[in-house]
């Protein structure tokens, strides 16, 4: 009697070099290798060419600096940039799939660059230069890492970023009339030149819902309490806005509202 055979099949990655071509040496101690199996070969082929050369493409924005490792947007320097060349509108993405990386440094010096107090305050090519959801993504990071200790080192200063700094830059009393609203340029939502201009803009207001829903993890992960309820009301107040002021039943989506209403 045949036994069963095992579900899990150990990867050869030189069956890989092919996409990796000389950043294959790097992958192999860098990265998780995957294989698929799709309905006709040239759809797994497509998947895995796609899948590879994002990693090569990722590896080509990691940049050593004075500041540990960081991520940059474009490879050229651009001067809507910040230090180091580092822009914050991507860096959620760059965290995102950062996260799968063996050396979990490059992420965590990253995080930490971010969350430094140069860059907080760092009105140009800092912090809150673009929206971004940083503390979101390092969350997801830490699902994956499990890195406790991480997480009470960040807190702290995601906790200054986002009652000073990201309230200062973005928030205004009175955007809906005389409710509250998350404002942003178009440009600076990384939406530029686009139809819908600036105002209170629901992608932004979605970025601080999900900076202060994953606050809250936090500080529940870490035993604080009063912190966790400053931030779930925060969470709450941000999605009630999203929901209640800024879907359009005109348009059947949601909206920007303009200065002028």
């Amino acid at each position: 009697m045949k036994s069963n055979p095992s579900p899990f099949t150990l990867l050869d990655p030189t069956k890989f070099r092919g996409h990796l071509g000389e950043d294959f040496e790097w992958a192999k101690g860098a990265i998780p290798f995957i294989d698929v199996e799709a309905d006709g070969a040239s759809v797994a082929e497509a998947l895995l060419a796609t899948y590879y050369y994002r990693w090569r493409s990722y590896k080509k924005h990691m940049k050593w600096t004075s500041d540990g490792w960081i991520l940059t947007e474009f490879l050229p320097y651009v001067p809507w940039s910040g230090r180091h060349n580092a822009i914050p509108a991507a860096a959620g993405h760059h965290v995102m799939e950062g996260r799968w990386l063996y050396d979990t440094s490059v992420i965590q010096d990253y995080i930490k660059f971010w969350f430094d107090d140069r860059q907080l305050d760092e009105s140009f090519g800092g912090t809150t230069g673009y929206t971004s959801w940083i503390g979101w993504a390092a969350w997801q990071r830490y699902l994956v890492t499990g890195n406790k200790t991480e997480i009470a080192e960040l807190l702290p200063q995601l906790t200054k970023a986002y009652f000073i700094n990201f309230k200062k830059q973005w928030w205004r009393d009175q955007g809906f009339g005389d409710k509250g609203c998350w404002w942003q340029s178009d440009g600076a939502d990384a939406m530029e030149v686009s139809i819908s201009g600036s105002g209170c803009r629901p992608t932004i207001a979605s970025a601080m819902f999900g900076e202060a829903a994953a606050a809250a993890k936090m500080a529940t992960l870490l035993g604080d309490a009063p912190l966790t309820a400053n931030f779930t009301a925060e969470a709450t107040k941000t999605k009630r806005l999203i929901l209640d002021e800024h879907w359009s039943e005109a348009l059947q989506s949601f909206a920007v509202i303009s200065p002028g209403g």
